[in-house]
This record gives C-alpha cells, sequence and structure tokens, in this order.
C-alpha cells in the first residue's frame, strides 16, 4: 500500500522555563501536552486551505512542557498529503 504524506519539521533551543498561569485559563484552552514522559501525540486535525480569512490554513496548537532550557529539540509534525503546508510560520 502507497500512502502520501507529508513531514515538516523544525529544531529549536529550548527557551528558559515560564511560569504556568495558576487560574484554568490554560486549562480552557484544552491543548494537548507533548513532554518528556509523553513523546508522541496521534490526533485527527482539520486539513484545510488557506483562505482570505485564515491565510496561514487552520491552526492548531499542542503545549510543550518539561523542557530542559537551553537544550536541542526537534519537533516532527506529519500527516496525510491532502494539502501543501509550511510550518514557517512557527514561532519558538
Amino acid at each position: 500500500m502507497l500512502v502520501a504524506a507529508n513531514v515538516e519539521k523544525t529544531i529549536f533551543i529550548a527557551p528558559e522555563a515560564l511560569t504556568m498561569p495558576q487560574d484554568a485559563a490554560i486549562d480552557n484552552l484544552l491543548l494537548q501536552s507533548l513532554n518528556p514522559n509523553n513523546l508522541n501525540m496521534r490526533t485527527y486535525l482539520n486539513a484545510s486551505f488557506p483562505t482570505s480569512d485564515q491565510p496561514k490554513g487552520q491552526v492548531t496548537w499542542a503545549l510543550l512542557e518539561g523542557l530542559t532550557p537551553r537544550s536541542r529539540y526537534e519537533l516532527r509534525v506529519c500527516w496525510l498529503a491532502t494539502v501543501v503546508v509550511s510550518l514557517q510560520y512557527l514561532k519558538t
């Protein structure tokens, strides 16, 4: 079976740790978390083409936790080849 897929990756140096808000605001975002004990996340993303309202296409967020400051990390995102996407907008 042949499956067409896209893979994007970004390599970054982890910043100093941020203090997480103590209120429920971050929990209300319902973000899935990646951390040293949970290195993989399988989810279903809404694939969409860029539009005038969403010039970057559909936005998806994940929370990266437990990173060691000043350590090098690589983040890979893989998906079926239904749309051409770039991580050029990824802010680290």
